[in-house]
């Protein structure tokens, strides 16, 4: 009722006595707090391929069921080292050495399990797919596949070689012959993606099946795909490239919950003339405030160009590459055809650039190149890296003695590395203490329209300092002359934080376990003085961080923190053990819609309103799920020495009808319900979003085939391309028995799922539904 005063908010961020506030926590062990991220996502994925492996292999035989059913183990020991890491003592980074050094064991082995599932799930996905090769009663694994006991031919394309190891990539030795890549997307949305994989020689080509427009098809025809390859380099200079290791980026159209394969294989000599191939094009590479003299490099495979010529395959490409002494001159850009980044003379980020949304596509000025046709529109995101310095600081407590200070950079001058291409294209800063890649993809759809941000942290050398990166934007965020940003409560709803000069820094400091955002009118815009209106800017975490903003248009993020003493808080030491740490984040750019005034119940108030709630937009919730749920990319054998195991190019299991599930639903879980029942468990969740923002630019790519469906899903109808759906129940989310009967309105309970599979879900709610998959 109008008058009644209100109590909003969830209590953060707590102090218990003084200006003692827990907010240190939200960063402690940042290394950890990613590798927990990887196992949720690993661990989902890993439970889906189950629940659709299971009904394919009990209509194949018994030996395939027992072997889908023996991984059950896996899932149990991963969603079990998962739930242990929640301890508030585990993902909050606050236990002792030896203790956190026995959770990294158990995240490690958490996604060995599930990767070992994934394996055997989505190879027998794929052989039950290969246009008859396996007649139904053929015994598991097929011969080709050699061993027994359900072994996979396929293996993740990266590794861990210890608990505190960032993750390094498997090399494809195309030595062997076409090798085969399989991709399983986790979400139920079609997605276009650019992947990437390892080899050991160049060039080398992609191919794989190409679909319908309409969703429905299995694929038209198998062709060369879009590629481009990078070099790698041997050090952070860029003096020496890597003899026999490139980067290979593809783009691929990834269907909802399927898995794809593509053969990667060295370009024959033919290559160049075919009309339905394409040559991968190689990308270019700047190196600013170099030392070194390294020129243009023919960086050529182990066996040389001699055997290339008598194998008659494509000659080796050509990369361009240039040391410069002096700094980048402002203004230096890396664009696509939707997304523009431009940094300053120190290689930080200045400025990100959207397409004008007026711009319907005309000319295309794809990667870095850049035609005219394209017009941008500015907005001002200046970056900064800064510490903050405490001798009282703890593994809970964020105690800052003084203002920020600026990193060094190397001898005063950070090297600056440029690189692109028609595909992908990134700006390298390097520092002392952090490496920066920002990151532009030229695809349609979601990951076409973030910038990538990924932060290589190194705290080892350093003591008692907090590592932060801060973000200057000329977005007006005030709300009475205070700035108001919103943070995410465990990825589920959005809360209003308004800065408070009363509590010191470290009280204005909440946690971001997904997203943060912050929004209202911007200056006009530097390019073309256009306009921008009201813009949102969002930031997007791979892992749980820290989140602040501490005047107009400013938000900064905490990356990691080292620190020599206790807080006294009780877990009686410092926080030393810091390693090598990536923080990965997606920063997006959003403008109101010029249509916000339709069906939007969840329509973000205006920023004047105390009492103001937030959503993020479809866009905001699908560049979420994007960064944490990645497609899973398997490495095969050469190809035409296990066909079976290993299907040809073109081989794909797609298990949903259409494109999917509606963009504003999306599958929490779609999980067994135990070893000895077949049922399975579909967790719903309905997003909440806000219809008056959207990306800059016209819809293109996935972002052109999103539709809703006012919350209601219908199951038999998803599945139905490979699944009869039968016994359908009403669940409880905690998966302990079906809604008693006369309970389960969705008034009580926010969801509802009749006896023929149809699913309706209030927004902000989760549906839960069991049902029998049988395949077809």
């Amino acid at each position: 009722p109008r008058g009644v005063k209100a109590l909003t908010g969830d209590f953060y961020t707590y102090a218990d006595r003084d200006d003692h506030y827990w907010s240190g926590y939200f960063a402690s062990r940042a290394f950890f707090k990613g590798v927990d991220r990887v196992l949720e996502a690993r661990l989902r994925a890993a439970e889906g391929a189950y629940a659709l492996a299971l009904p394919v292999a009990r209509a194949r035989g018994a030996s395939w069921e027992a072997a889908v059913r023996a991984l059950h183990e896996h899932l149990v020991f991963a969603r079990r080292n998962l739930g242990l890491f929640q301890h508030h003592d585990g993902i909050t980074g606050t236990a002792k050495d030896r203790v956190v050094v026995d959770y990294g064991e158990r995240l490690l082995g958490g996604i060995n399990a599930a990767h070992k599932v994934l394996a055997v799930a989505m190879q027998m996905l794929l052989a039950s797919s290969s246009q008859g090769a396996l007649a139904p009663g053929s015994p598991w694994p097929p011969a080709a596949a050699g061993g027994g006991g359900g072994a996979a031919a396929l293996k993740p394309d990266t590794i861990r070689a210890a608990v505190d190891a960032l993750p390094t990539d498997e090399l494809l030795d195309l030595a062997l012959g076409p090798r085969t890549v399989a991709v399983f997307n986790p979400l139920a949305r079609e997605r276009k993606q650019v992947l990437s994989v390892l080899v050991s020689h160049q060039p080398a080509c992609v191919r794989g099946w190409v679909g319908t427009d309409d969703g429905d098809g299995d694929g038209t025809a198998e062709m060369h795909l879009p590629a481009q390859l990078d070099l790698v380099w041997e050090d952070a200079a860029a003096s020496r490239p890597s003899a026999g290791r490139f980067r290979l980026w593809f783009e691929a159209h990834l269907r909802p919950l399927a898995t794809h394969t593509f053969t990667v294989s060295r370009c024959a000599a033919g290559t160049a003339t075919s009309p339905d191939q394409l040559v991968p094009a190689a990308s270019s590479t700047t190196v600013y405030n170099s030392v070194s003299r390294a020129d243009d490099v023919t960086a050529t495979s182990p066996d040389g160009d001699a055997a290339a010529r008598a194998a008659e395959l494509l000659e080796p490409l050509k990369f361009h590459v240039e040391h410069v002494t002096t700094p980048p001159a402002a203004g230096t850009k890396i664009y696509t055809d939707y997304l523009g980044v431009e940094v300053g003379k120190d290689g930080r980020l200045a400025t990100v650039l959207t397409r004008r949304e007026d711009d319907d596509g005309g000319g295309g000025g794809g990667g870095g190149g850049g035609g005219g046709e394209v017009q941008f529109v500015a907005h001002s995101v200046a970056e900064q890296f800064i510490t903050y310095g405490s001798s009282q600081s703890g593994a809970y407590l964020f105690l800052p003695q003084g203002g920020p200070v600026p990193i060094p950079n190397p001898e005063g001058r950070p090297l600056v590395r440029v690189q692109q291409g028609p595909l992908v294209s990134e700006v390298v800063y390097m520092s002392a203490l952090v490496q920066r890649t920002a990151r532009l993809y030229n695809t349609p759809g979601v990951q076409g329209r973030a910038v990538e941000l990924r932060n290589l942290v190194d705290l080892r050398r350093e003591s008692n300092k907090e590592l932060v990166v801060r973000y200057l934007t000329d977005i007006d965020n005030e709300d009475g002359g205070e700035p108001v940003f919103f943070s995410d409560l465990n990825g589920f709803t959005m809360h209003r934080r308004r800065h408070e000069r009363k509590l010191t820094l470290q009280g204005n400091f909440y946690p971001m376990p997904q997203m943060a955002f912050l929004q209202g009118p911007a200056a006009r815009a530097a390019h073309g003085g256009v306009g921008t209106g009201d813009v949102r800017l969002s930031l997007h975490t791979a892992q749980p961080v820290g989140v602040a903003s501490l005047q107009q248009g400013f938000l900064e993020v905490m990356l990691d923190r080292t620190l020599r003493q206790d807080d006294n808080r009780g877990l009686g030491q410092g926080v030393r053990d810091n390693h090598p740490t990536e923080v990965s984040m997606l920063l997006t750019v959003e403008r109101t819609h010029p249509q916000s005034d339709r069906h939007s119940a969840e329509t973000t108030p205006a920023p004047s309103d105390s009492n103001a709630l937030a959503h993020p937009s479809l866009f905001g919730h699908a560049a979420s799920l994007h960064l944490n749920h990645p497609p899973v990319v398997m490495l095969g054998g050469p190809a035409a020495a296990s066909p079976n195991p290993n299907p040809a190019a073109g081989t794909a299991f797609l298990p949903l009808a259409g494109r999917g599930l509606p963009v504003d639903t999306y599958f929490l879980n779609l999980r067994n319900l135990d070893q000895e029942n077949s049922d399975v468990l579909a967790l719903v969740r309905r997003l909440g979003y806000d219809c008056s923002k959207a990306a800059y630019g016209p819809p293109v790519g996935d972002l052109a085939t999103a539709h809703t469906s006012d919350g209601k899903v219908d199951l038999a109808a998803s599945f139905a391309r490979r699944y009869n759906v039968a016994e359908v129940a009403d669940h409880m989310l905690s998966h302990v028995r079906e809604k008693l009967p006369g309970a389960g309105g969705r008034g009580v309970h926010g969801s509802q799922t009749d006896a023929g599979g149809q699913m309706t879900i209030d927004p902000m709610e989760i549906g839960a539904a069991s049902f029998r998959l049988d395949s077809k």
